[in-house]
């Protein structure tokens, strides 16, 4: 009687789970708040874009670096968002294990970090941007000093890729070198416009500061119709009024090097 009423019992047990057992056993249903919760935060202008990528940092367990880098990467760096998902890339790294009993975010992690974010810029200049602003291996990163590292990347990093298309709008050689495979790809864009463009992105950076004024009065340092009088004067107190090939040429590797010292120099160094 006894063994019936045991296996009865067992029977029971083996029930299948409800949908909302399963949901709450998995953990699911609380990840699907997070993750839309996220998306009204975000409001990315795709948003299944925005839920592929979260989900893919979510899924990647094995490297936390690349977790706080994709959750970096969910919003542009413009926009308020940007400062929550900072906290979040911060939270993640400092589980990372630094110690055999210490966890946290050391000079070696942050330095892999800004290594991402700057993987696309020229690895010369990158080193140089991390010189100033990435802490010694043994150091212990806080906060304050995250943030501004990785803040300070990512503008590099776009302002690089300005610059780069600033040089190729330059060139009169992209063309050819487009059409005719295995031309150089470094550029001769007329030396007098590489010159007059440097110097508007040095007076746009240094005299950029806290203030609204001087952030719209570099912009307009750089906007077009401001560049292209810029131009105009050059070429006529140089006196070249053409773009023939005996003229004085720069690549685009001393370009852009010389555009981000422009940057360099104003970036002060967090150690």
């Amino acid at each position: 009687m006894s063994d019936k009423r045991k296996t009865g019992g067992s029977a029971c047990d083996q029930r299948p789970e409800t949908e909302r057992q399963f949901l709450e056993r998995t953990n699911v249903a609380s990840q699907i708040r997070d993750v839309l919760a996220k998306v009204i935060e975000n409001r990315p202008e795709d948003p299944l874009a925005f839920l592929a990528d979260y989900f893919e940092a979510v899924g990647d367990k094995g490297n936390k670096v690349t977790r706080a880098y994709q959750t970096l990467l969910l919003t542009h760096y413009t926009q308020p968002a940007f400062q929550n998902n900072i906290q979040s890339a911060y939270e993640i790294l400092s589980q990372c294990k630094v110690h055999r009993h210490l966890r946290g975010i050391n000079g070696v992690i942050f330095g892999e970090l800004l290594d991402l974010i700057l993987q696309e810029v020229p690895s010369d200049i990158a080193d140089k941007l991390i010189k100033k602003i990435a802490c010694r291996d043994y150091e212990v990163v806080v906060y304050d000093v995250f943030r501004a590292g990785v803040v300070t990347s990512f503008v590099f990093h776009e302002y690089i890729k300005q610059s780069e298309a600033l040089y190729n709008a330059l060139d009169t050689s992209a063309s050819y070198s487009n059409q005719v495979p295995g031309s150089s790809q470094l550029g001769r864009a007329n030396k007098t416009l590489c010159d007059a463009a440097l110097q508007q992105l040095l007076l746009a950076v240094t005299t950029t500061g806290d203030d609204a004024t001087s952030v719209i009065e570099a912009g307009y340092s750089l906007c077009p119709d401001q560049l292209t009088a810029t131009f105009s004067q050059a070429m006529i107190e140089s006196g070249d009024n053409h773009h023939g090939d005996n003229h004085l040429t720069m690549k685009r590797d001393e370009f852009v090097q010389q555009a981000a010292e422009t940057f360099l120099h104003k970036v002060k160094s967090l150690k």
